[in-house]
C-alpha cells in the first residue's frame, strides 16, 4: 500500500472511479461529489459537487483535459485547464434520473451519456 486517505464528508458511491491516461489523476466518484485526486498520493485536487447527491459515472476525456461528472439527473463537463465547469444536461422526470454511463470518443470531440431507460444523448463539448 503506497498510499491511504480518506477525505472527510464522503462516502463511498460504489466504484465510481476514472484514471486519467497518463495515470498521474484519479477521479472517485462518491456520495456527495466527484474528487479529482493526486494519484500518486491521493492528494485532493479537487472537489467537485453536483447539485444531486449520487456521482453515477466519471470519465476523461483524451489529453485529459476535460472530465465528464455524471450525477443523478445531471451531466457536468469540467475543464481541468482552467476549472470552469458547464451544464450539459439537467433531468426533473424519473427516468432520466436513472444515467448509468457517459464517455467521450477517441478523439474527444463527442459525449455520450445513456439512461437505463433507454434515452442516449449525444454533445460536441
Amino acid at each position: 500500500l503506497c498510499a491511504d486517505t480518506t477525505i472527510e464528508g464522503s462516502t463511498a458511491a460504489g466504484g465510481r472511479l476514472a484514471w486519467s491516461s497518463d495515470g498521474q489523476l484519479l477521479a472517485c466518484g462518491t456520495q456527495g461529489a466527484a474528487l479529482l485526486l493526486d494519484a500518486c498520493d491521493l492528494s485532493l485536487i479537487r472537489k467537485i459537487e453536483p447539485e444531486h447527491d449520487q456521482v453515477n459515472c466519471l470519465e476523461f476525456g483524451p489529453g485529459d483535459f476535460l472530465l465528464a461528472v455524471l450525477s443523478v439527473g445531471k451531466v457536468t463537463l469540467v475543464d481541468l485547464r482552467d476549472g470552469s465547469e458547464m451544464d450539459l444536461r439537467n433531468w426533473d422526470t424519473g427516468g432520466y434520473r436513472s444515467c448509468s454511463a457517459v464517455g467521450f470518443s477517441a478523439t474527444g470531440d463527442r459525449l455520450i451519456a445513456v439512461s437505463q431507460s433507454g434515452s442516449i444523448w449525444l454533445w460536441t463539448p
